[in-house]
């Protein structure tokens, strides 16, 4: 609370009591997790450690990576931008309808880039709406908050490779949601080519999904993960079982209506065998047999396959 308060007052210094260079980063790291609307402050710091009397404490410096008088223009600017893209949130939305609202509009109005301006903080997504995972998350970690809903922001690894994402929490259970990877322009580090469509193999996960291909940094200690009921497969009624023929009336029915259809299946087992009998071996065709010619994606690690009927999106 101290250095929260000491960086958000954008003061020089606060003596913390007990603490020491150690501690100090440990708290630091802590208060970026927790208040991804510091985009004035990205983390650096120095410090004097001293004894009085026996009692240990140091005193925390922050660099501002600009003055105060830039800091309270920029809040204004973003707030601005919030208010627009929140001006359809429904009154009375649930928790899962916020969560699902801000991963929709980050990803429909923010582009992937790794050569974005302010990229690690919540600048480059509400002043120029292209940003990379860090901005993302702390972005999703701001938006979430001011409507309520408790989120935080993680970090770690992704395929190898330092990376950050979201843990929230809908009804009182928790989940991940990477709306980085939820963005296909991160597949295109340069941001351009962007596809307009939105990926939701990784909105409301547990632990056990999405750790198949991100790792945590194990900073701190978090909270089970294992829920499911707010996964966005389910809450929509589109994860399937086995059964093909139930597959096979959503593709039909999104097909007809010229609309694209992401679905995902409850194992990796029957994701394994609904790839192979329904797309490899045009299994498909048995339940939509007038389907005709389609385009598809998979995601492997998270059991998703999408159908595009409306290939303008690519």
């Amino acid at each position: 609370d101290q250095m929260l308060d000491c960086v958000e007052d954008f003061e020089d210094s606060v003596v913390i009591d007990g603490a020491d260079g150690e501690t100090l980063e440990r708290i630091r790291t802590a208060v970026l997790a927790d208040h991804g609307d510091l985009f004035w402050f990205e983390g650096d710091f120095s410090y004097s450690e001293f004894d009085d009397g026996g009692k240990k404490s140091a005193s925390f410096v922050p660099e501002y990576t600009m003055t105060e008088a830039q800091k309270e223009s920029y809040e204004g600017q973003i707030e601005r931008t919030k208010d627009q893209w929140m001006a359809d949130l429904p009154a009375g939305a649930s928790e899962y309808e916020k969560v699902k609202y801000v991963y929709e509009v980050l990803i429909d109005e923010v582009t992937y880039d790794l050569t974005a301006e302010n990229n690690q903080n919540i600048l480059s997504v509400f002043l120029n709406q292209r940003t990379v995972c860090a901005g993302f998350a702390h972005a999703a970690q701001d938006m979430l908050q001011d409507m309520g809903v408790q989120c935080t922001y993680v970090t770690g690894t992704a395929n190898s490779e330092p990376h950050a994402w979201n843990l929230v929490r809908i009804d009182d259970a928790y989940y991940y949601m990477d709306v980085t990877w939820g963005n296909p322009s991160y597949m295109n580090a340069s941001g351009s080519g962007e596809p307009d469509y939105i990926d939701y193999s990784y909105l409301n996960l547990t632990w056990e999904e999405i750790s198949r291909d991100h790792t945590y940094g194990d900073f701190f200690q978090i909270p089970e993960t294992t829920a499911t009921d707010a996964n966005y497969f389910v809450m929509e009624d589109l994860c399937f079982g086995d059964d093909f023929a139930a597959v096979g009336q959503a593709v039909e029915e999104a097909s007809q209506a010229g609309q694209n259809l992401q679905i995902k299946f409850s194992t990796p087992e029957i994701y394994a065998q609904a790839l192979n009998e329904l797309i490899v071996q045009r299994g498909l065709y048995q339940y939509c047999p007038d389907l005709g010619a389609y385009s598809y994606s998979l995601r492997e690690s998270a059991n998703t396959l999408y159908f595009f009927f409306d290939t303008d999106v690519l």
